[in-house]
């Protein structure tokens, strides 16, 4: 069978080859980002000039994933299902979902056709369905400037029944018996008198036809109804030579290319949809401000702008901006809810709906849409790593704390002072008063930078004087008090001119010893001097003896004591060395754990457990999210998000994957990039480092909320800044030591 032809004449692929294509353009667009327009033009058209078939459905359903705004391509796909004279609930689930996010006047055109075919074969008792379409349809796109010949239809429809017949009674069921010619002229005025304040194409034909009618019901009171409604239609027809020369340049059957992508085209259609907006706003009709007819007119192009300029952010949030202002929350919030299914990565829309919440006063919804953004940030985290690296922390500290322990434990009452007291002079210690309002800040966001502090205080109490320690070090402190009482002893008797006076200095102390120190350095003396020559001699040759044995056991004690220090000193070395190198083994197998993850997650998606915002908007959501909590909340609240936000900049997939194509893109030489690609900062050996984006903003932002609470002290903000630069990503990062930097400054 041959293949058709398209409006050039030229032959058509096979649908399976225009499906191929078609998958292959959208492969570019959501994985890299490129969009052939001629390319996305060409097979559009051949798509539309094609019968309808698996193959064609799926390929319109593979364009509509790009394009889920295109009113053209909904218009021609609803249409080959209508002609395929199949089953129409195909077709009504099409019209089920274009109908809403597409206000085209053809379609509505084809959703008529649609509900008069469904309910022709029930007679007259689906003319109440047909008539509620109708009404549907002017409702959304009775406004538009094409829609005359859509108000004729249904002038039409609702005139032809006559009085007493079914078709009568189901079209105006609420008519009583006798009045249902009234009944039916009331509804039939309305509708004129609707459709002739609008400028349309058919506004004057419609104005005649009004006008015969009147005369034709009632001439008297048809002249007095006209002249009411006359200027309300002059002011309409005016307004029509200025609305058409702002519609004609419309192209609103273009595809919605993402901004940048459409061509050169797309700016100029996108200013073109701007001035129209505006027009439209201005009211030259002189409308009553608030109005329906005017903000149905308004709102019509605004949402008729959408099908083209879908992925525009600034139209969607001026779009709710005028809708909060003319009805509030009420109406602005189904706007950024379209908005957010449109453009899911779009972080501002969310943040202008969470503001006019804020600014209702709802501020529990208002933290469920900062909420629903953190909880799919918090998706990008290793799910089996979250909190592992803190545990590993804290223990690292508790160990540490115990060594120091031990080390005090042999040097004494002395080192044990100077251990307890070194810790808060260089910072460290958890007791120090700047620790103390770190924590009050920050909470945990600060463990491991308390050091070994803790530690020592509870080491310190377990070595109170009453508790005695039996060591070689508390003996030879004894002996070595001994000896210097001993020595005071005997200077003193010098001075009193003893005979014995060049003593050895320890005779006394060794010969009595404990209570009975005084007593026995002075009967030396006494003995001396009672005695004969022959009893000092040998009395001295006895204490020379004892001096020597005495000195040889100080000696021993002190030769001891460094042997302890030193077997100490080396076994803290010994330990800390093992610390290093099991900290180094643990981060070398939590590597290997997450490139493992990373690797298994790669081969199921890509794409999987990545959210839509990428890193720079993620740290603003984060930052975003505690303001909002500092205004509305504790300051507790905040800080204790700030732990969470913490852990995502640590643990982010997203960052992860940032810093990988960083590296991959570091070449040397290489200039920063325009577009917002990886940093390339120069590096040690003349080669380039790029930089991708690592999240900092959470730490600057929390530090400075903190400073904000108290000016007066810049220690906790500077501890939180000086906390993320352990981070090595921060530290390489040169807009976070910049931003540290500016803080010091008072900037």
């Amino acid at each position: 069978m041959e293949r058709g032809r398209d409006r050039r004449g030229s032959r058509l692929p096979a649908p399976h080859v225009l499906l191929d294509r078609v998958r292959q353009l959208r492969h570019l667009a959501t994985t890299q980002d490129k969009y052939d327009v001629a390319a996305w033009v060409r097979a559009v058209e051949d798509l539309k000039a094609m019968p309808i078939s698996d193959d064609v459905r799926t390929a319109y359903e593979e364009v509509l994933a790009i394009f889920p705004s295109a009113a053209s391509v909904w218009a021609r796909y609803t249409e080959s299902e209508l002609s395929s004279g199949g089953d129409l609930d195909a077709a009504k689930t099409l019209f089920g979902r274009c109908l809403l996010y597409c206000p085209s006047l053809e379609l509505h055109h084809q959703y008529l056709r649609l509900v008069k075919r469904s309910n022709e074969p029930r007679g007259s008792a689906g003319l109440a369905e047909v008539r509620l379409a109708y009404e549907f349809s002017l409702d959304t796109v009775g406004q538009d400037i094409g829609a005359g010949s859509l108000w004729q239809e249904y002038l039409q429809f609702i005139q032809g029944p006559k009085p007493g017949s079914d078709a009568f009674a189901a079209l105006f069921p609420g008519a009583m018996e006798g009045q249902e010619e009234a009944t039916r002229m009331g509804v039939v005025r309305k509708t004129y008198q609707r459709a002739v304040v609008i400028p349309t194409h058919q506004v004057e034909a419609l104005w005649r036809n009004y006008e015969s009618w009147e005369i034709k019901m009632d001439r008297q009171l048809g002249k007095k109804v006209l002249d009411e409604w006359r200027p309300r239609y002059q002011a309409a027809r005016g307004v029509l030579r200025h609305r058409k020369r702002r519609v004609d340049p419309l192209i609103t059957s273009a595809l919605p290319f993402p901004p940048g992508k459409g061509g050169p085209m797309q700016p100029v259609q996108a200013s073109l949809w701007h001035q129209y907006i505006t027009f439209e706003k201005s009211n030259l009709q002189k409308l009553e401000p608030e109005s329906p007819l005017l903000m149905a007119r308004v709102t019509l192009a605004y949402n008729q702008c959408l099908t083209v300029l879908w992925n525009y952010p600034e139209v969607w949030f001026d779009n709710a901006v005028w809708q909060h202002d003319t009805g509030g929350s009420a109406r602005s919030a189904p706007v950024l809810e379209r908005a957010q299914i449109a453009i899911p990565g779009c972080a501002l829309l969310r943040f202008a709906r969470a503001d006019m919440e804020e600014g209702a006063g709802n501020f529990e919804a208002a933290q469920q849409v900062y909420e629903a953004m953190a909880a799919q940030l918090e998706a990008e985290i290793y799910p089996d790593e979250e909190g592992e690296e803190e545990g590993e922390e804290e223990g690292e500290v508790q160990g540490q704390g115990q060594g120091q322990g031990q080390m005090q434990g042999h040097t004494g009452k002395s080192h044990q002072q100077e251990g307890s007291a070194k810790p808060q002079e260089d910072g460290t210690a958890g007791g120090g008063q700047e620790d103390m309002d770190l924590d009050t800040s920050v909470g945990a966001a600060v463990q491991g930078a308390q050091g070994v502090g803790g530690g020592g205080k509870q080491e310190g109490k377990e070595r109170e004087p009453g508790q005695a320690e039996d060591t070689k070090e508390t003996a030879a402190e004894r002996a070595q008090g001994e000896g210097v009482r001993e020595q005071g002893a005997v200077k003193a008797e010098g001075n009193d001119g003893s005979a014995q006076a060049d003593l050895p200095a320890g005779v006394a102390g060794r010969a009595a010893g404990g209570a009975e120190d005084a007593k026995g350095s002075a009967q030396p003396k006494q003995e001396g001097q009672g005695n004969g020559q022959a009893q000092g001699e040998e009395e001295g040759k006895s204490e020379e003896r004892k001096k020597q044995e005495g000195e040889g056991k100080w000696e021993g004690d002190k030769k001891g004591e460094e042997e302890v220090k030193k077997e100490a000193e080396r076994k803290e070395g010994e330990r800390k060395e093992g610390i290093k190198k099991g900290k180094k083994e643990k981060e070398r197998e939590r590597k290997e754990r997450r490139d493992r993850r990373r690797k298994e997650m790669e081969k199921k998606d890509p794409e999987a457990q990545l959210s839509p915002f990428g890193v720079e908007q993620g740290a603003l959501i984060w930052v975003q999210y505690m303001r909002f909590l500092r205004r509305t909340q504790d300051p507790t609240a905040s800080r204790q998000l700030f732990l969470r936000a913490r852990r995502w900049q640590q643990q982010s997939r997203a960052i992860a994957l940032a810093a990988e194509a960083a590296a991959a893109a570091s070449t040397a030489g290489r200039p920063p990039l325009a577009n917002g690609g990886p940093r390339v900062e120069p590096a040690k050996g003349g080669n380039a480092i790029a930089v991708g984006p690592t999240g900092w903003q959470v730490y600057a932002a929390m530090a400075r909320m903190e400073w904000a609470s108290d000016r007066s002290n810049k220690a906790i903000a500077c501890r939180i800044f000086e906390k993320g630069l352990e981070d090595p990503k921060l530290a390489k990062d040169p807009a976070y030591t910049l931003a540290y930097h500016r803080f010091l400054l008072g900037r």
